[in-house]
């Protein structure tokens, strides 16, 4: 199970949403999950073969982030992360607007040589 969620993030707000990703939004049982990115989104000028843009629905200038979770199942990620969402509540003070989520669910897949990275990022609880 893949996991994608896109945040827009104020400008001035980055370090503030950092801070949350890295040190409030824990993962506390890291059984059933993989490995988690949170991904800046790549510019067309950057990387010129970019076809698909992620569209920032904020509606004031934002930085937009994507964080992509790959768990084993989705009772995994319920138990560790789906139940704390609430989608009625207010958004969080970085937030330019509410972040959107979706799911895929893998169906064939490939495995290459190189790994994943062995440990977290720095800084990352």
């Amino acid at each position: 199970m893949i996991v994608v969620i896109k945040w827009s993030i104020q400008p001035d707000r980055i370090g503030d949403f950092r801070e949350f990703w890295a040190q409030e939004a824990q993962v506390q049982d890291r059984l059933g999950l993989i490995a988690e990115f949170l991904s800046e989104v790549g510019s067309k000028e950057d990387y010129p073969y970019i076809t698909w843009t992620l569209d920032d629905q904020a509606a004031e200038p934002s930085q937009m982030y994507v964080n992509v979770g790959i768990w084993t199942d989705p009772d995994a990620f319920r138990d560790q992360i789906a139940r704390y969402f609430n989608d009625d509540g207010p958004i969080r003070d970085f937030e330019a607007a509410r972040r959107v989520r979706t799911v895929l669910m893998p169906k064939w897949w490939r495995i290459g040589d190189a790994s994943l990275p062995a440990a977290d990022s720095t800084g990352v609880l």
